[in-house]
């Protein structure tokens, strides 16, 4: 028994050695990739607060109309600029979790080529 108790540290050893850089560089992109869908989650939060605030005044413009046309003239603009607001949104995400995802793909193939076989 006095034996695996003094084999059993070495071979530990040598395992943390071989899986560190693996494993390190993994904990690395997890981190990194956290971070990225946190920053996204923020601004996908920001949107929308400002898309709720904007159409609840959009409901008060409409609640003053006094005619149909100013009701219509409204309800065009409010879909334009609802329209151009989230393709806006959509384009800025996209590129958000393109950049991440190159970022990850770049540093997993920095980190790839440092761990070693």
């Amino acid at each position: 028994m006095t034996r695996k108790a003094d084999t059993a540290p070495q071979t530990s050893d040598a395992l943390t050695q071989f899986a560190l850089p693996a494993f390190g560089s993994m904990f690395q992109m997890g981190t990194a990739w956290m971070e990225n869908i946190t920053a996204i989650s923020a601004e996908m939060a920001e949107f929308m607060s400002t898309r709720l605030q904007q159409e609840m005044a959009a409901q008060q413009a409409l609640l003053g109309c006094k005619n149909l046309g100013e009701l219509e003239a409204l309800r065009a603009d409010f879909l334009k600029t609802t329209m151009s607001d989230y393709m806006a949104q959509a384009s800025k995400i996209a590129e958000m979790t393109g950049k991440v995802s190159s970022e990850m793909a770049v540093d997993q193939l920095h980190h790839q080529h440092a761990t070693p076989l």
